[in-house]
Protein backbone atom coordinates (compact mmCIF):
# COMPACT_ATOMS: atom_id res chain seq x y z
CA UNK A 1 0.00 0.00 0.00
CA UNK A 2 1.54 3.21 -0.94
CA UNK A 3 1.19 5.82 1.59
CA UNK A 4 0.78 9.26 -0.58
CA UNK A 5 1.86 12.78 1.16
CA UNK A 6 -0.26 15.72 -1.25
CA UNK A 7 -2.17 17.74 1.49
CA UNK A 8 -0.96 20.48 3.74
CA UNK A 9 -2.05 19.07 6.86
CA UNK A 10 0.53 15.89 5.99
CA UNK A 11 3.49 17.90 6.21
CA UNK A 12 5.03 19.50 9.27
CA UNK A 13 6.64 21.95 7.79
CA UNK A 14 7.31 23.14 3.84
CA UNK A 15 9.15 25.59 2.07
CA UNK A 16 9.56 26.28 -1.20
CA UNK A 17 10.83 29.22 -3.41
CA UNK A 18 10.57 29.75 -7.19
CA UNK A 19 12.07 32.09 -9.65
CA UNK A 20 13.31 31.85 -13.82
CA UNK A 21 15.81 29.69 -14.63
CA UNK A 22 19.29 31.58 -15.59
CA UNK A 23 19.43 30.81 -18.94
CA UNK A 24 16.75 29.39 -19.52
CA UNK A 25 14.07 31.25 -21.27
CA UNK A 26 10.82 30.22 -20.14
CA UNK A 27 11.52 27.88 -17.67
CA UNK A 28 11.43 28.12 -13.50
CA UNK A 29 13.33 26.53 -11.07
CA UNK A 30 11.55 25.10 -7.91
CA UNK A 31 12.91 24.54 -4.92
CA UNK A 32 10.88 22.33 -2.33
CA UNK A 33 11.55 21.74 1.59
CA UNK A 34 10.08 20.19 4.42
CA UNK A 35 8.66 17.36 6.64
CA UNK A 36 6.31 14.47 5.37
CA UNK A 37 4.47 13.60 8.54
CA UNK A 38 2.82 10.10 8.52
CA UNK A 39 3.05 6.28 10.69
CA UNK A 40 4.72 3.48 9.50
CA UNK A 41 5.21 0.86 11.80
CA UNK A 42 7.75 -2.57 11.48
CA UNK A 43 6.51 -6.21 11.88
CA UNK A 44 9.36 -7.99 13.11
CA UNK A 45 12.51 -8.28 14.82
CA UNK A 46 14.10 -10.60 11.94
CA UNK A 47 12.92 -8.66 8.76
CA UNK A 48 12.33 -4.79 7.62
CA UNK A 49 8.91 -4.08 6.43
CA UNK A 50 9.40 -1.81 3.23
CA UNK A 51 6.83 0.73 1.69
CA UNK A 52 6.75 3.23 -1.17
CA UNK A 53 6.38 6.68 -0.18
CA UNK A 54 5.19 9.90 -2.54
CA UNK A 55 5.75 13.19 -1.27
CA UNK A 56 4.02 15.62 -3.77
CA UNK A 57 4.11 19.58 -2.31
CA UNK A 58 0.85 20.75 -2.53
CA UNK A 59 2.81 24.03 -3.69
CA UNK A 60 4.35 22.08 -6.94
CA UNK A 61 3.02 23.66 -10.16
CA UNK A 62 1.93 21.30 -13.09
CA UNK A 63 5.12 20.67 -15.34
CA UNK A 64 4.74 19.85 -19.48
CA UNK A 65 8.36 18.70 -18.92
CA UNK A 66 11.62 18.78 -16.84
CA UNK A 67 14.69 19.42 -17.85
CA UNK A 68 16.95 19.28 -14.86
CA UNK A 69 16.40 18.04 -11.11
CA UNK A 70 17.88 16.86 -7.66
CA UNK A 71 16.41 15.58 -4.60
CA UNK A 72 17.00 13.55 -1.40
CA UNK A 73 15.41 12.38 1.66
CA UNK A 74 15.90 10.97 4.83
CA UNK A 75 14.16 9.60 8.18
CA UNK A 76 13.46 13.08 10.23
CA UNK A 77 11.47 10.98 13.08
CA UNK A 78 11.90 7.73 14.34
CA UNK A 79 10.52 6.28 17.44
CA UNK A 80 10.74 2.42 19.13
CA UNK A 81 7.81 1.84 22.03
CA UNK A 82 9.86 -0.63 23.83
CA UNK A 83 13.30 -2.55 23.52
CA UNK A 84 14.87 -2.03 20.22
CA UNK A 85 15.39 -5.58 19.26
CA UNK A 86 17.23 -5.36 16.35
CA UNK A 87 15.74 -2.01 14.98
CA UNK A 88 16.07 0.24 11.78
CA UNK A 89 14.71 3.02 10.40
CA UNK A 90 15.62 3.40 6.38
CA UNK A 91 14.85 5.67 2.89
CA UNK A 92 16.54 3.31 0.43
CA UNK A 93 16.18 4.94 -2.41
CA UNK A 94 14.53 7.96 -3.58
CA UNK A 95 13.16 8.74 -7.65
CA UNK A 96 11.55 11.66 -9.39
CA UNK A 97 7.95 11.18 -9.41
CA UNK A 98 6.02 13.70 -11.70
CA UNK A 99 2.68 11.86 -11.92
CA UNK A 100 0.57 14.22 -12.83
CA UNK A 101 2.91 16.65 -14.06
CA UNK A 102 3.79 17.95 -10.45
CA UNK A 103 7.27 17.51 -8.67
CA UNK A 104 7.34 14.93 -6.46
CA UNK A 105 9.87 11.95 -4.80
CA UNK A 106 8.91 8.42 -5.04
CA UNK A 107 10.83 6.67 -1.94
CA UNK A 108 11.62 3.37 -0.69
CA UNK A 109 10.92 3.61 3.06
CA UNK A 110 11.51 0.51 5.78
CA UNK A 111 11.50 -0.39 9.37
CA UNK A 112 12.77 -3.15 11.48
CA UNK A 113 11.32 -4.03 14.92
CA UNK A 114 7.79 -4.86 15.72
CA UNK A 115 7.56 -1.91 17.64
CA UNK A 116 9.66 0.52 15.78
CA UNK A 117 8.34 3.45 13.91
CA UNK A 118 8.58 5.70 10.97
CA UNK A 119 7.10 9.17 11.90
CA UNK A 120 8.48 11.99 9.06
CA UNK A 121 10.76 12.40 6.69
CA UNK A 122 12.60 15.14 5.40
CA UNK A 123 12.90 15.89 1.88
CA UNK A 124 14.77 18.27 -0.70
CA UNK A 125 13.25 18.58 -4.32
CA UNK A 126 15.07 21.02 -7.22
CA UNK A 127 13.57 21.13 -10.35
CA UNK A 128 14.01 23.60 -13.52
CA UNK A 129 11.08 23.01 -16.34
CA UNK A 130 8.51 24.36 -17.73
CA UNK A 131 4.99 24.84 -15.80
CA UNK A 132 1.77 25.02 -17.79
Amino acid sequence: MTILIDTPGEFANRNWVRFPAPGSPGQELWHFTGNAVFSFRGESEDHWRYEELIILPPESPVFSRFSQWAYMAAPSAIYNQGSANNAGWAVDSVNLYANPGRAGIRCSIAVRDTDGYLYRVAYHIVVVGVPT
